[in-house]
């Protein structure tokens, strides 16, 4: 009889843990509710799975960090989209009269700029090179006068006239032509 109340209370005590509520304590019951990966999912401070912020419009953030909220509106590379200051995501200025390409070079007004940063405005055109491409002074993008009277090959010889010589220094012209 005595084993049968011993292995009565055993099992007793066995099935009264295994089949027990769990038991909750004050620092469970404060804690915030975690999603399964780990990120809040609770009230004022819900943080995305991301862990970016989509808390209150004003602070509401994007995933990767980047805001998406009113005036301040930014792209996702951290660039703005917003008003006036509107900006490309590489940087550059898309605004007004002082808007510039994305490579940073200006695509405005007079001084109109290549991407490479040469002019490409009015009587000073430049080419991309830096060569000037301009009315009397044109210049090939070597340096050399591609100009009226005194045309100029890209290697400095004369191409000009009655005195027209070879790259080389040679003349090239009429009846004084040497070899």
């Amino acid at each position: 009889m005595k084993k049968q109340i011993l292995a009565s209370f055993v099992i007793a005590a066995l099935s009264a843990s295994a089949f027990a509520l769990p038991q909750i304590n004050a620092q469970q019951s404060a804690a915030p509710v975690v999603a399964e990966d780990g990120a809040d999912r609770v009230g004022v401070n819900r943080v995305a799975e991301g862990g970016a912020e989509r808390t209150l419009e004003r602070f509401r953030v994007a995933e990767d960090g980047a805001d998406r909220v009113g005036p301040n509106r930014v792209a996702e590379g951290g660039a703005d989209r917003v008003g006036l200051n509107r900006v490309a995501e590489g940087g550059a200025d898309r605004v007004g009269l002082n808007r510039v390409a994305e490579g940073g070079a200006d695509r405005v007004g007079l001084n109109r700029v290549a991407e490479g940063g040469a002019d490409r405005v009015g009587l000073n055109r430049v080419a991309e090179g830096g060569a000037d491409r301009v009315g009397l002074n044109r210049v090939a993008e070597g340096g050399a006068d591609r100009v009226g009277l005194n045309r100029v090959a890209e290697g400095g010889a004369d191409r000009v006239g009655l005195n027209r010589v070879a790259e080389d220094g040679a003349d090239r012209v009429g009846a004084s032509r040497i070899s």
